[in-house]
């Protein structure tokens, strides 16, 4: 396999070059030294595909990506950035000091030059809101709008009709406009900043979030937290029905995946199992 990093494509010399081209619509036929090769699109799209192929197609976002800013990104950076860029639907673990902010929207900064997402909606604690994720997008990316939805719900129904590229609004803020906010279509990813503060499924914060995410067209989520599951591993199973619902490894109900990680002591004890941890891991 050769990057054309010229062409923006993959290059593969196959022996039967149907097996890309009958499932990647994009692929194109090219002859060379009389030989035939298949010319790829280097995109996300293309690349999970050629990897659910069996192919070890390497991430685009690397070879195509300048990374604008002050400093220059840790290799974590850069790694967890490739990350979310190829998953629609993730989770950003990494602990306090990575710089999950600017990661996150290093990624969605590709992804939107990529045309693969258009507009973003930051969730995220209102202590968060101008200091952190409008300050970082004024700094690092100036060609990039940002509007900060606060206020009352007339206010901030106001600033949403602003054209912006990334909008920012606090956990608790979204369900005063939780409708208008499920009727933008171009707004097609939804990053959640602390995504733990979701980690109860019975309240109304949780089925507002729910709702935004999964219940209209599908969105792409990040969910950012370097703490998941600050108080037991039954944490877990509320953020990642958010995420991904249709994961075959997240039960579909809340007693299910507590019998999973967690051992009934007494009737009203219970601790978590050994495995406990490494179950989260893979769900997660």
């Amino acid at each position: 396999m050769l990057v054309r990093t010229d062409k923006k494509a993959l290059v593969l010399k196959l022996r039967n070059p149907a097996k890309v081209t009958t499932v990647v619509p994009t692929a194109k036929l090219v002859q060379h030294n009389g030989q035939t090769l298949v010319a790829v699109p280097h995109r996300p799209d293309e690349v999970r595909v050629l990897r659910n192929l069996g192919f070890n197609a390497p991430d685009p976002m690397q070879y195509y990506y300048k990374f604008p800013g002050r400093f220059k990104p840790f290799q974590a950076q850069i790694e967890t950035a490739n990350f979310l860029s190829m998953h629609p639907r993730a989770f950003c673990l990494n602990s306090m000091g990575l710089g999950k902010t600017v990661t996150s929207l290093w990624a969605y900064d590709y992804m939107r030059d990529a045309k693969m997402v258009n507009k973003v909606l930051v969730i995220c604690p209102l202590s968060t809101m101008e200091r952190t994720w409008a300050d970082e997008v004024f700094r690092t990316f100036p060609h990039l709008d940002c509007t900060v939805l606060y206020g009352s719900r007339e206010r901030r129904l106001k600033l949403l009709k602003q054209d912006s590229d990334v909008y920012v609004i606090n956990t608790d803020g979204i369900k005063t406009i939780a409708d208008e906010l499920n009727n933008r279509p171009d707004i097609d990813l939804i990053v959640v900043d602390e995504m733990a503060m979701f980690r109860n499924s019975g309240t109304e914060r949780w089925k507002t979030l729910d709702k935004i995410c999964n219940k209209q067209a599908p969105r792409h989520v990040w969910a950012l937290t370097g703490a998941p599951i600050p108080h037991e591993p039954t944490d877990a199973w509320a953020q990642c029905r958010i995420v991904n619902p249709t994961n075959p490894n997240v039960p579909k109900y809340f007693g299910r995946f507590r019998d999973m990680v967690m051992k009934q002591i007494t009737q009203f004890k219970w601790v978590p199992r050994h495995d406990a941890l490494d179950t989260v891991y893979k769900v997660m």
